[in-house]
């Protein structure tokens, strides 16, 4: 069932939107660095699909890893 009814689910939900936030985010900024340096552009399709990709990678472990963990597994 998707239904938030025990103490403490909320944080685990909560955890979970933010891990894979932060994995997106990081891997975007991270493509744009270096797709800028190494081509001397931006390109926002690109960014979008490695935003995704850092969204898809965080998804196993998003509701157990920390913050931090998954700022890195963006990168």
């Amino acid at each position: 069932m998707a239904d938030i009814v025990k103490p403490g689910e909320g944080n685990i939900v909560a955890l979970a939107m933010i891990n894979t936030i932060l994995c997106g985010a990081f891997a975007a900024l991270t493509f744009l660095i270096i797709h800028f340096l190494t081509m001397g552009k931006w390109t926002l399709l690109l960014t979008i699909n490695a935003c995704l990709a850092g969204m898809v990678s965080a998804c196993a472990g998003c509701n157990r890893m920390e913050p931090w963990a998954s700022s890195f597994t963006g990168i």
